[in-house]
């Protein structure tokens, strides 16, 4: 219908940000930011595909945050300046997969840069050397000959296992009802593979370091006490908004400059806080992203909470990371600061992540890519219930007796590098160790004006949008008394 011309309008999801054939649109309203310079110009590259047709595109910004990034973002891309590519390298569980299509005849590029000692541990694995792994019905899918650095694929099966457990059968969407979805088998259709990032997108690294660039344009201008009316043209003249956004991008960094300092370009600014119910919260303004914030943040919540001998919470997003620690409890910032830039951040992580759910599923996942856990056998499909049984099992089993046992491996590769970014983490601990990157630390009565989104999505009692937006309003006035 929509190809035809029948629809006036189509909501989607990321679905239609694919290189699928939609037609011809005449607009792409994107709602948010999609939180990268590439994914932008892919979003509203679906639009104007006629002859000599002109994509065109309006982003429609939900909150102060939201518009100053999508404004750098939208200048970074009339410049041509896209997000760099992040390729996963060396993933072991895929790489189970492909040395058993290896003994099928199949090759890749992508492990050219693979350890050896990881290779022949694979190799171990998939060739049952781990016989511990029997009781657990772990059977070997290749024959691996150590000597001669030689292998092949074992018994009659592992043709089956291999093309019943890899990729998956595909199917047509018909209708939902309520949480079930209901699909039939398309044999004869051409598949496609959709990206799907879940609701809250990461904001890329890259545009992070763009938004940090624009904040300390920003902060000069506000500093030298340049006027409202020539903020407003340099604005209007250098960024894709209109004067109702670059009024209200003056308004936000004017408040943030008149209540407290703004957090801009190789710095990090930390604000001991409270909110107006007087819970204790240590903000971080690291804008790097929420990937590498996660990663930072993980670490700290560790540190802190070995300092204080106290749990703390976690609050993350785009543009920092909160803590949320016992308003009794007294905090040595300068100690933790020290102790993250001397720590083993993989250990670290891997300590905080081991517990989680987080763990348990991804470990399931890679199990299932890496036919430790099956999904078919033998024409029979199994269940996602018995499948997380037998991988909750398998990975006690295999902490306890293996040392970097592959598909532990790859789980906490998956999970520190694509959930997490622990390189760009590192990159940032790095630039703290050699004074390139500049931390103050500030207290504050109530959180400043960058710190409200954060403080918000960390109040537990917050849920609706109407109660947050309340929050929000509440705590801007509280600033505006104060500032008056």
């Amino acid at each position: 219908m929509l190809k035809q011309g029948l629809l006036k309008a189509v909501v989607c999801s990321t679905s239609l940000e694919l290189g699928i054939d939609v037609g011809y649109i005449d607009l792409v309203a994107q709602i948010g930011s999609p939180k990268s310079v590439t994914r932008a110009v892919q979003r509203i590259g679906r639009s104007g595909h006629k002859f000599r047709g002109v994509a065109k595109g309006r982003i429609i910004v939900l909150d102060r945050d939201d518009l100053v990034e999508c404004a750098v973002m939208l200048r970074c891309a009339k410049e041509r300046r896209l997000d760099k590519i992040q390729i996963p390298k060396n993933c072991l569980d895929i790489l189970a997969q492909h040395v058993v299509g290896m003994g099928l005849n199949k090759r890749s590029y992508c492990y050219h840069g693979l350890n050896k000692k990881d290779f022949i541990a694979l190799l171990h694995y998939l060739a049952r050397h781990h016989a511990e792994l029997d009781d657990r019905h772990v059977y070997g899918k290749i024959w691996f000959d150590e000597k001669d650095e030689v292998f092949g694929k074992r018994g009659k099966y592992t043709r089956v296992i291999y093309y019943l457990n890899i990729g998956g059968k595909l199917y047509k969407f018909r209708f939902a009802r309520g949480m079930r979805c209901y699909v039939e088998s398309a044999k004869e259709a051409v598949p496609t593979i959709p990206a799907w990032f879940s609701e809250m997108l990461p904001l890329s690294f890259d545009l992070a370091l763009e938004i940090q660039k624009f904040r300390a344009e920003m902060k000069i201008k506000l500093k030298k006490g340049e006027s409202k009316a020539r903020i407003l043209s340099w604005l209007v003249e250098n960024y894709p908004v209109d004067e109702y956004s670059a009024n209200s991008i003056y308004e936000y960094f004017i408040e943030q400059h008149l209540y407290e300092k703004i957090p801009s370009k190789n710095e990090i600014l930390i604000e001991k806080t409270y909110d107006l119910e007087g819970i204790k919260f240590l903000v971080f303004h690291s804008l790097f992203g929420r990937r590498t914030n996660d990663a930072l943040s993980r670490a700290a919540a560790v540190l802190l909470s070995e300092q204080i001998k106290h749990s703390v919470g976690v609050i993350i997003s785009d543009n920092g990371f909160a803590l949320h620690v016992p308003r009794e409890r007294r905090l040595n910032i300068d100690k933790l600061l020290e102790e993250l830039q001397k720590c083993n951040l993989d250990e670290l992580l891997k300590k905080s992540i081991r517990r989680t759910e987080l763990m348990k599923r991804r470990f399931r996942h890679c199990a299932a890519r890496s036919f430790l856990v099956l999904r078919n056998y033998k024409g029979y499909k199994i269940s996602v219930s018995r499948q997380q049984a037998s991988s909750q099992t398998l990975l006690r089993i295999c902490e306890e007796v293996y040392v970097d046992f592959p598909v532990i491996q790859e789980t906490y590769r998956e999970i520190l590098s694509d959930i997490l970014d622990i390189d760009k983490a590192k990159e940032v601990i790095e630039l703290l160790k050699e004074g390139n990157v500049k931390v103050e630390t500030i207290e504050t009565e109530i959180p400043s004006p960058f710190a409200h989104n954060l403080i918000v999505l960390g109040e537990a009692d917050v849920i609706l949008m109407e109660d947050r937006k309340r929050r929000l309003l509440e705590m801007h006035e509280a600033i505006m008394r104060r500032i008056r």
